[in-house]
């Protein structure tokens, strides 16, 4: 690895490490902040957060941008449009002319829940745009024997960065500072990183490039295990707190030092998790993967001991780690101009999960309880480890320059 992409390198790292701090900060103040400072609704909070999943589904358009940016530079500038989105949320709570006549008008939302829907969009632009410019930077730099190494490692710095923001946000709340001022000092934080990051990139001789959108038959395989992660992760983000919370009346705290134990132990473990792909391969890392996770999801329909489950949202979070050998998969089956819009694919498809796997896991929880919502996840993860036996055999090497 040359100078230039050990740089490039060290820089989406510390970008990331900044990104994951800002949203991490904002998303474990969002539901405190919007019930208790801002007085939503459940219909409010829940129409906020589906808005916050339309830069994620709308993935593919960044294929589009780098017509006119290059990757290199339009990641300072996403994680810059971020931190804008996280300051103004810290100014929700405040009105303006446009607001008050949209809200007056449509009677549907109050100001407040106006605002953050708004400055919720701005944030998840800046986020999801920068996920997908990132990875398409990183898998264009490295080789495909680095590029599992060099993943873990910017998720290393990921995961360290949300475990910052987390430990932060701990400890300035209970010193009594305000939600709002907490945003505005984050937001500034993030601006000033990403700003940072274009500056340290503005004379980059990358160009921008005409690639489209291109599906094809080969990627199938890719592109199911993507879904799938993705359906699968959902289950574990949204369903495995809320079944410590519903049925097992775990506290705030509880969750929010469970939460920050998974981010400090997913630091060590990222790096490791792509040294280890790097090494035994993406689909031998797979099939122990999916069989553990189904494994995992059995316990959680099952098993009714509290410190057995807590124990579980950690492995759950260590397992997750070693979903960058999809990305590793895709890089060694794609040519060079094949990895853009892959990448930005993989967001949408990932996304359409999003969108699709809460709603329908929260109605069959409603009418049949818990049970069947972790037995689909059971299902799920043996789907993946189907898939994952053609992986071997499906791989094509390219080779191409890295730049």
């Amino acid at each position: 690895m040359d100078k230039l992409i050990k740089r490039r390198v060290i820089i989406v790292s510390i970008l990331s490490m900044i990104m994951s701090f800002g949203f991490s900060s904002w998303s474990a103040m969002f539901n405190n902040y919007s019930v208790e400072i801002l007085n939503l609704n459940s219909s409010e909070i829940g129409f906020i957060q589906s808005v916050r999943e339309i830069p994620g589904l709308l993935g593919f358009i960044v294929v589009y941008l780098l017509i006119f940016i290059p990757e290199s530079k339009l990641i300072g500038l996403m994680v810059a449009l971020s931190g804008i989105g996280i300051f103004c949320t810290g100014l929700s709570g405040e009105s303006s002319y446009i607001i008050n006549l949209i809200s007056t008008y449509t009677g549907l939302f109050s100001i407040q829940a106006l605002n953050l829907t708004i400055f919720t969009l701005i944030m998840s632009l800046g986020f999801h745009y920068y996920e997908v410019s990132q990875s398409s930077l990183i898998l264009h730099s490295v080789s495909r024997s680095e590029s599992p190494k060099v993943l873990g490692l910017i998720g290393s710095y990921s995961a360290f960065g949300a475990a910052l923001g987390l430990s932060i946000v701990m400890l300035v709340t209970k010193l009594g500072i305000s939600m709002d001022l907490i945003y505005k000092i984050v937001g500034v934080v993030v601006i000033i990183g990403g700003v940072s990051g274009y500056l340290a990139t503005r004379r980059s001789v990358d160009k921008p490039t005409r690639s489209g959108i291109k599906v094809k038959r080969k990627f199938v395989r890719y592109y199911i295990l993507t879904f799938l992660s993705g359906s699968r992760r959902q289950i574990f983000v949204v369903f495995a707190l809320y079944l410590l919370v519903e049925k097992h009346s775990i506290g705030v705290s509880t969750i929010a030092l469970l939460m920050l134990t998974n981010q400090i132990i997913t630091t060590y473990v990222k790096r490791k998790a792509g040294a280890l792909i790097a090494k035994f391969g993406e689909q031998n890392v797979m099939k122990i993967d999916y069989l553990l996770l189904g494994f995992l999801f059995t316990g959680y329909a099952f098993i009714e001991n509290t410190t057995i489950l807590l124990s579980f949202y950690i492995i759950d979070g260590i397992l997750f780690s070693f979903s960058i050998a999809i990305t590793s998969y895709m890089h060694k089956i794609s040519t060079e101009d094949e990895l853009r819009s892959n990448v930005s694919l993989g967001m949408t498809i990932n996304h359409i999960a999003a969108v699709i796997i809460p709603f329908a896991a929260g109605v069959v929880w409603m009418k049949y309880g818990h049970k069947p919502v972790f037995l689909s996840a059971v299902i799920i993860s043996l789907m993946s480890l189907l898939t994952s036996l053609g992986v071997k055999k499906s791989t094509i090497k390219y080779e191409f320059k890295t730049t």
